[in-house]
């Protein structure tokens, strides 16, 4: 019994029940379930018929996940349909776990089941990556990010080399607009790091220049095209950087309410729900809220021993990892709790529960 509650066994059964609930909720959610999943679908219905990105009577958001999915479509010489509208969520899984396998190996050798099993269960890419969300797309090039300054850490590059990571890092500023609040993170330490491996000038000044010009793309046709910002990405750009000062929910909603805060970053149903026909209506919202953080609590534990053990590495681990988070809890507090928008960085909260677990997997586990 006690080599069964082992720490590797215990991850490798949390991995498989997360993976067994990634595949269950693809194979059962209808796009339908979620507005937003729609409203991409009918974008990329749109590109498929007109043949092209520049929709004048659709306000299209950063348009990779969109091209990626109508260019799949065209190649393959499929339409749109209700079976090949799971194509891109369910490969762009199989990319993220692919990835997420690749780069916890390589931070954590003696700790990457950790690390993995969190991510697979996080039940926010368990619901929304079941369904056409682009945020899927964004995980995919925080993790491939990730994975190429710290494969610029080993060696000395040259200019060809690289521009995957450049490409990497702007794809995030093209694939959501949340997501491209880290683009300065990743772009910064890649500079960083290009420094301290005495890169040559016109590798460093190559890597700026198609960084910024790629990460710029989207925007600048938009003030080619309307001579602003459009409007939708505008404002939401705008209401970002506010922090939430001056909306319906400003930064006291978080310093009022920060058990709501607590609950629903771990995806707990709203108090709507409780009353609404589902499957925890009738149930009393305080009761269930007391019990389900009780339960959370150990993962709120390891997370915050996580991050103090960070912050003791090296600071370009802690200025990778934390910074991105902190900077994504900008659009989740303007949107009064919002955690949705917390997808592009769960790689990233998932290092941090990681480094919490190996410090504490002493105390609990026989490794």
């Amino acid at each position: 019994m006690q080599k069964f509650l082992s720490s590797k066994n215990v991850l490798i059964l949390i991995i498989v029940v997360g993976l067994l609930s990634k595949l269950w909720a693809l194979a059962i959610t209808p796009e339908a379930a979620y507005n937003d999943s729609l409203y991409h679908l009918s974008i990329v219905k749109e590109i498929l018929d007109q043949k092209t990105l520049s929709l004048p009577e659709i306000d299209v958001p950063p348009p990779l996940y969109y091209a990626f999915f109508a260019s799949a479509l065209i190649l393959s010489q499929l339409s749109l349909t209700l079976f090949t509208s799971k194509m891109v969520p369910l490969v762009l899984s199989l990319v993220q776990l692919s990835l997420a396998f690749v780069v916890f190996r390589k931070l954590f050798p003696q700790h990457y089941l950790a690390a993995l099993a969190f991510f697979v269960s996080v039940p926010w890419l368990t619901r929304f990556g079941a369904v056409n969300y682009t945020e899927a797309i964004s995980v995919v090039f925080v993790f491939s990010s990730m994975f190429l300054i710290m494969k610029l850490q080993e060696k000395k590059q040259t200019f060809f080399s690289a521009i995957p990571l450049a490409v990497s890092i702007s794809a995030l500023s093209l694939s959501k607009l949340n997501a491209t609040l880290l683009v300065p993170v990743f772009f910064l330490a890649s500079i960083y790091v290009l420094w301290k491996q005495h890169t040559s000038l016109k590798t460093v000044a190559g890597f700026i220049v198609i960084t910024v010009f790629l990460s710029g793309f989207w925007f600048g046709l938009n003030i080619l095209k309307f001579g602003t910002l459009d409007q939708h990405n505008f404002q939401l750009a705008s209401n970002e950087l506010t922090l939430g000062i001056d909306t319906a929910f400003p930064l006291s909603h978080l310093i009022s309410f920060p058990h709501l805060y607590y609950l629903y970053f771990w995806d707990f149903p709203n108090l709507s729900a409780f009353s609404a026909q589902s499957f925890v209506s009738g149930i009393p919202f305080e009761l269930a809220a007391v019990v389900f953080a009780l339960m959370v609590l150990p993962l709120g534990i390891t997370l915050l021993n996580g991050a103090k053990q960070l912050i003791q590495k090296p600071a370009l681990l802690s200025f990778i990892v934390l910074l991105p988070i902190a900077l994504e809890f900008i659009p989740i507090i303007q949107r009064t709790a919002y955690f949705r928008m917390i997808i592009p960085v769960v790689p990233l909260i998932a290092v941090v529960f990681a480094f919490g677990f190996a410090a504490l997997s002493n105390k609990f586990f026989k490794s």
